[in-house]
């Protein structure tokens, strides 16, 4: 039996890599939002940071309120909980205004670990309103209780907190 021929399995996955990449960048091109579940998928599927990296790179540039529901499945999947912190930032690199999903971020903040708080801190900042009152009300009841619960994040989970109020003002 032949031993594989590692220079050739370098060729291969090199010319994987190329293909993944012309994908992504053809979806990119096209604007396809249906692929970005198929996008997800790869993400957790493969090792390669590059392929990771032009995922992420292309979920930051997307402007169509289409890719909500597409985003928070994947905020909220366990398969890509690595990469949760790099799918809320997309959400205020995109500067789509999440203002109706308020109760998402705070609800996401006060059960994740401290650098997705951060960057649902930052999500919640960049919100334009309108906030209805009786989730703002809701959200600053939460946020108030998990700051005073979570040690470890509670000035993210207060700062939090006095957005919320500001926005009530």
């Amino acid at each position: 039996m032949a031993k594989a021929n590692p220079e050739h399995t370098e060729n291969s996955k090199s010319a994987e890599e190329k293909e993944l990449l012309n994908i992504i960048d053809s979806i990119r091109k096209t604007g396809n939002i249906k692929a970005i579940p198929l996008l997800f998928k790869l993400m957790v599927s493969t090792e390669n940071d590059d392929i990771q990296n032009e995922i992420s790179h292309l979920i930051f540039d997307i402007k169509d309120v289409k890719i909500i529901p597409h985003l928070f499945e994947a905020i909220e999947n366990p398969a890509l909980i690595k990469f949760q912190r790099v799918l809320v930032s997309a959400c205020w690199e995109s500067g789509i205004n999440y203002s109706m999903h308020l109760d998402f971020f705070v609800n996401l903040a006060a059960k994740s670990d401290y650098l997705t708080c951060l960057e649902c801190l930052t999500v919640i900042e960049n919100m334009e309103g309108p906030f209805d009152e009786k989730m703002l009300d809701q959200c600053m009841e939460l946020s108030k209780n998990a700051a005073d619960a979570e040690d470890g994040k509670f000035d993210l989970l207060h700062s939090i907190w006095e957005v919320l109020v500001d926005f009530r003002a």
